[in-house]
This record gives structure tokens, C-alpha cells and sequence, in this order.
């Protein structure tokens, strides 16, 4: 609407009729703001179409000259730069919800790391009962290959056998066939 009017239609308009859409304030309230203090700053949005608009950025200064009261008005499309900080709120926000789940990831390899440890030592425990129930055993314990090569013998099944260790044993490559 506005861009269609003439420079002097424009000119000759009432300020409240122009088609900018004040964000933060009325016409009269920003009028009364720029008599008060000199001058004024608000944005304002501006429908050039139905699916188009732009951020306009609008400063007045007051004045009086020769006992007439001026009003001078500056526009300025300030619409790539709200468009420039929407995409940089979006990426801080993507970035805030990315680190958070960069958080949350690393509290759950902490509790992981915190539960294998756990586990190892666990397991740990146990094959230490093991090896001292195997080691200290007063029976002869022994493990064999199909074949019938020992794997594994206790010093009981050693000794059993004339030898003074299970290293000796393995050594001696007794088969039990």
C-alpha cells in the first residue's frame, strides 16, 4: 500500500496512517517520547505484501523552528539483520540442545565406565577364587586338549605325577594317552 502512494501523498499522510506496524509502542506514546526527550527509536514491522515483510527501524527527532513544531523522521530496513540474529537464536539454540545431549551422553559413559569397573573387578574376584581354589586344591585338577595334551593342571596333580611344579610337568610334554 505504502509504495504505491506518490512522494507527496506520502508527505501529506498522518503519520498513524502509515501502513508501519509499531512492535513496542503506539504513534501518539513514540510522538510523546521524541517531545519529551528530543527524540525516539522504535521498530516496527511493514507488510509490503501478505507473505512479505520487512523490519524497519524508525527514528524521530523533535524540534521547534520559527514556533512551528517539526518532527524528522529516518527509516531504516534493518530486515537482513533480525533475519541474521533469528538464524544465530536458532543455531544457539540447536547448539544449547546439542550440548545438552552431549551432557546427558556423557553422564551415561560415565555410569558405563562406572558399572564395567564394577564388572571388572567383579570378574577379577572371581578368577582370583578360582585360581586360589584351583592353585591350593589338595586334589589333582587337570584340563586336556581332545587330544590329550595337558592345558591346565594344578601343583596337587603335579606333584602326584614326581613333578615340582605344573611348569615342569608341561615341560616334560607328558601326554595322559
Amino acid at each position: 500500500q505504502l509504495l504505491s502512494n506518490s512522494k507527496e501523498k506520502i508527505l501529506q499522510s498522518h503519520i498513524e496512517n502509515l501502513p508501519f506496524i509499531l512492535q513496542s509502542t503506539t504513534w501518539s506514546e513514540f510522538i510523546k517520547q521524541a517531545e519529551k526527550k528530543g527524540s525516539a527509536i522504535a521498530d516496527s514491522l511493514l507488510k509490503t505484501s501478505p507473505d512479505n515483510q520487512k523490519y524497519i527501524r524508525i527514528s524521530i527527532s523533535y524540534g521547534e523552528f520559527n514556533n512551528e513544531i517539526l518532527f524528522c523522521g529516518i527509516t531504516n530496513d534493518h530486515t537482513q539483520e533480525e533475519e541474521y540474529l533469528k538464524e544465530v537464536h536458532q543455531k544457539k539454540e540447536e547448539l544449547a540442545s546439542a550440548y545438552k545431549e552431549l551432557l546427558s551422553t556423557e553422564e551415561d559413559l560415565k555410569k558405563q565406565y562406572l558399572h564395567l569397573m564394577e564388572m571388572k573387578e567383579a570378574l577379577q574376584k572371581s578368577e582370583h577364587q578360582y585360581r586360589s581354589i584351583f592353585n591350593d586344591a589338595i586334589l589333582g585338577i587337570f584340563q586336556l586338549t581332545p587330544d590329550g595334551e595337558y592345558i591346565k593342571v594344578n601343583p596337587a596333580f603335579a606333584n602326584m605325577l614326581g613333578y615340582n611344579s605344573p611348569e615342569e610337568m608341561k615341560k616334560g610334554e607328558l601326554t595322559f594317552f
